[in-house]
């Protein structure tokens, strides 16, 4: 871990103390979230709490919950963090009802009649759906029984995207940016 850390410090990421096991059993008291075992090896080694990206921009504020900062702000904040995921995608499915494409996956059953049937629905299937845990931004890492490493996702809506098959490769993804060939034309876009 304290590598994969100075590779992060490397590129702008900033750490400070990492949690102690008062804090991951504070964590759950508040959060009802115990952190895949990856994830709790890496916070106990540091924790992130912000990141430079260039000299002349600092990323938005609080991009990384701030998991050992107990004050009412805080907490609040995080706790709207793992909600958001599901406000966003239940906002998106419904707004397709709007339209003559709903957006209803066939797991999900069948397809409601109405938008307020849907909204119905949506609500019971998201109590069987894994807790989100943020991680940084609107990246987080589903709280998956006996799965020490679970993938991270991207998740703002239905424009949900898998961002890394484990802990390694989401931070590698995220901050460290594999060199890739030259695409004509469209390297500029894959590299914003």
């Amino acid at each position: 871990m304290k590598d994969l850390i100075r590779s992060l410090e490397s590129v702008g990421v900033k750490f400070e103390k990492g949690l102690c096991e008062r804090d991951f059993k504070r964590i759950k008291e508040i959060y009802g979230i115990t952190f895949p075992e990856v994830w709790k090896r890496f916070y106990k080694a540091g924790l992130p709490v912000s990141i430079k990206k260039d000299e002349k921009k600092l990323s938005s504020p609080m991009p990384f919950p701030i998991w050992n900062d107990y004050s009412e702000e805080n907490v609040e904040r995080i706790k709207t963090k793992m909600k958001k995921p599901y406000e966003w995608l239940k906002s998106d499915v419904l707004t397709s009802f709007d339209s003559n494409k709903p957006f209803w996956l066939k797991d999900w059953g069948t397809l409601p009649e109405t938008k307020e049937e849907a909204a119905i629905r949506f609500d019971e299937l998201i109590k069987t759906a894994p807790v989100l845990i943020p991680v940084y931004s609107h990246r987080y890492v589903p709280m998956l029984e006996n799965i020490i490493d679970p993938p991270v996702i991207s998740t703002v809506g239905i424009d949900t995207i898998m961002y890394g098959k484990n802990q390694f490769d989401y931070l590698q993804n995220e901050f460290i940016k594999p060199q890739i060939d030259p695409i004509p034309f469209w390297n500029g876009i894959i590299l914003k």
